[in-house]
């Protein structure tokens, strides 16, 4: 059998868009089919709050697009998009390298490490954690950067999902993080900001002396 979920919104002269979320197959019953999963779950409410979002801000800017003086329309200077965090939010991924001297044989490998956190989900209870911890070296492991993908993937993170990965700038994690997701944000965090202004203040006072 199939479901189709749909949702429509309704103005205020009564006119509908309905508009269809998603499309689910349940074919033997079992208890891994029963109702929906975790994933879903979640590729739903994202869906569903894209649709009442996008549609509350156009009613919003149609509104103020009328003069409340004389009921003039304004001029468009041009159209555009934004990226709203809400409490849905984006998955917070904090990554950092680090350079490992070898036990057995002269030189160093990199080391990258972290953890990703689905917005922040503390208090929830579910059986798929809110955060998880990963590890890797790019030059032994075989596929670092799918590893990793998949990691986010089984927190339940959509492909459009923003994400948020905070580091320290380095080259090698700033080519990860754009190769996992191209349109994420990146944000230096604070422990490197620290360790860079302190380096710039013992050179500001070795040129003063």
């Amino acid at each position: 059998m199939k479901f189709r979920i749909s949702i429509a919104c309704q103005t205020e002269e009564g006119e509908e868009t309905p508009s269809e979320l998603m499309v689910l197959a349940r074919d033997d019953l079992a208890m891994e089919t029963l109702g929906l999963t975790l994933a879903e779950s979640k590729a739903l409410l994202h869906e569903l709050q894209s649709y009442v979002a996008e549609r509350q801000a156009a009613a919003y800017l149609e509104q103020q697009r009328i003069s409340a003086k004389c009921g003039r329309r304004y001029a468009s200077k041009g159209q555009g998009r934004r990226t709203v965090n809400t409490v849905f939010g984006p998955t917070t991924v904090g990554i950092d390298g680090g350079m490992i001297r070898t036990r057995h044989k002269a030189g160093f490998f990199e080391v990258i490490a972290g953890k990703s956190v689905v917005a922040f989900r503390r208090d929830e209870e579910d059986d798929i954690p809110s955060a998880k911890r990963f590890g890797f070296v790019q030059t032994y492991d075989a596929k670092p950067r799918r590893r990793l993908w998949e990691l986010m993937k089984s927190q339940g993170m959509q492909e459009n999902q923003a994400v948020l990965f905070m580091s320290d700038g380095a080259d090698t994690v700033r080519n990860l993080q754009a190769y996992l997701h191209p349109s994420s944000e990146h944000i230096l965090d604070w422990f490197h900001v620290t360790m860079r202004l302190t380096v710039m203040q013992q050179q500001t006072k070795a040129l003063i002396e």
